[in-house]
């Protein structure tokens, strides 16, 4: 049966003397691995996250494909965007073996497109968090009535764009934490930090445009620097901090 073996193998004279033993593991695996699929909806977007299980040779890897499109190896969760028609997404797996699943097929409904919209979903350590439409002078930084919470000035770059309102509990936290957000258009992202909270190996990804920046918002602690990176329709941003969590706002960019 399928599993693995451990043989050990002797031989034995007419006299009764034993050979010197030896061990061997078999390993007999004529399954493909077992592989599954979960959609997590949002409002902007649905998240497909996928698993792949084989006890006797381990999964090498798991592929998938959208409405029969390239073939793309798995790594994690799948962004799908909202569309007006349906969408189908193909997943399968490999084990280390060589042994191969069978193609299964999972059907995303149509939805309606967030129009006008940049950020489609944004989440921090798991956790969903709001998207809010227009920065503003007096604009909240996370979702709580304290008074370090507001900001008073901000850099002209980020004025009017959409924000990621963050939660109390971000601000409380003083573990790292790993924020991700999701974008169905060529945009600009900033980040308005205090220079020590972004992690050193991470700066590279980024261009800064302003220093020394007074924000009237005590959150910070002083003066900011303000970072710009450009990224594409379909992209995930991915920014690690350590303490405080930046003001993370999205413009479209108007020339790509």
């Amino acid at each position: 049966e399928d599993g693995i073996h451990n043989i050990e193998i002797y031989s034995v004279d007419n006299a009764g003397n034993f050979s010197e033993k030896r061990n061997y593991v078999l390993k007999l695996d004529h399954n493909p691995p077992y592989v599954d699929a979960a959609v997590i909806a949002h409002e902007g977007l649905s998240l497909v996250k996928m698993n792949a299980f084989d006890a006797v040779s381990g999964v090498k890897k798991i592929e998938y494909r959208i409405n029969g499109g390239e073939v793309m190896k798995y790594d994690n969760p799948v962004p799908v965007f909202n569309s007006p028609s349906d969408v189908f997404l193909e997943y399968r797996a490999f084990d280390e073996s060589g042994l191969v699943s069978q193609w299964q097929k999972i059907n995303i409904p149509g939805k309606p497109v967030l129009s006008g919209r940049c950020i489609v979903f944004a989440e921090i350590n798991g956790s969903e968090r709001k998207i809010m439409k227009s920065l503003t002078p007096g604009c909240r930084l996370y979702d709580s009535t304290s008074a370090e919470n507001f900001i008073t000035d901000f850099p002209e770059e980020m004025s009017l764009s959409e924000y990621v309102l963050l939660d109390e509990s971000d601000i409380k936290n003083v573990n790292e934490k790993n924020l991700e957000l999701y974008v169905q258009k060529n945009c600009r992202v900033f980040l308005l930090t205090a220079d020590e909270d972004l992690y050193e190996e991470q700066k590279g990804e980024w261009s800064v445009i302003r220093e020394n920046f007074e924000t009237g918002s005590s959150y910070f602690g002083g003066k900011t620097i303000l970072y710009e990176r450009k990224v594409s329709a379909g992209e995930k941003v991915e920014i690690k901090f350590t303490d405080k969590l930046p003001l993370v706002a999205v413009i479209p960019d108007e020339n790509s």
